[in-house]
């Protein structure tokens, strides 16, 4: 289940970046920002995958990497577009 959701993920990232990219008003609204979410995010899930695997030797270096990967993912959330998604629902309790 876990290679199923990871797998959906990937594609769902990539099907976003290609309707970003295909489309010129998000392709001239996209900045640093959008690209280093998505790149940040991509990278997380791939690793996460990777990680899962027990029987691989090399999954301590995997995981440290997964896990260095969502730790700079939370350190970004807050500073990127990424927070939208989360503080909708304070912003809309505000106002």
């Amino acid at each position: 289940m876990t290679y199923f959701c990871g797998a959906t993920a990937i594609v769902t990232l990539i099907i976003a970046l290609l309707h970003r990219m295909s489309h010129p008003p998000l392709r001239l609204l996209s900045n640093f920002d959008d690209f280093f979410s998505w790149f940040i995010t991509l990278f997380a899930v791939v690793t996460g995958m990777m990680a899962f695997d027990y029987n691989s030797a090399r999954t301590d270096t995997v995981l440290a990497i997964h896990l260095i990967a969502v730790e700079v993912l939370l350190i970004w959330l807050p500073f990127g577009k990424l927070s939208h998604a989360f503080l909708i629902f304070i912003s809309r309790g505000i106002t």
